[in-house]
């Protein structure tokens, strides 16, 4: 069976879904200071700065990515290929 085309989100569509995500990160820059929280938590940690810098030392991968990664995938390195798979589905 295959799949359903989607059709784009017009931008109006898209600020009305986005703007209570907005809300809550309220206009003191909560997204940023979530970002600088997560890179002192990852030179604190001692197991996610060695993750960080075993990623870094990829060619393209910057802090944003390994921040990413870290924050969302913790399992990371401690998984095969075939364990973490069905999380990112």
């Amino acid at each position: 069976m295959g799949r359903q085309a989607r059709s784009p989100v017009k931008p109006e569509q898209l600020r009305v879904l986005l703007s209570p995500h907005f809300a809550r990160l309220g206009t003191t820059g909560g997204c940023y200071e979530y970002a600088g929280n997560l890179a002192e938590a990852i030179r604190q940690s001692p197991v996610w700065r060695e993750k960080d810098e075993l990623l870094r030392s990829v060619p393209g991968v910057g802090p944003v990515l390994t921040s990413t990664l870290l924050a969302g995938l913790s399992e990371l390195g401690t998984l095969t290929n075939k364990q973490i798979a069905p999380s990112s589905a």
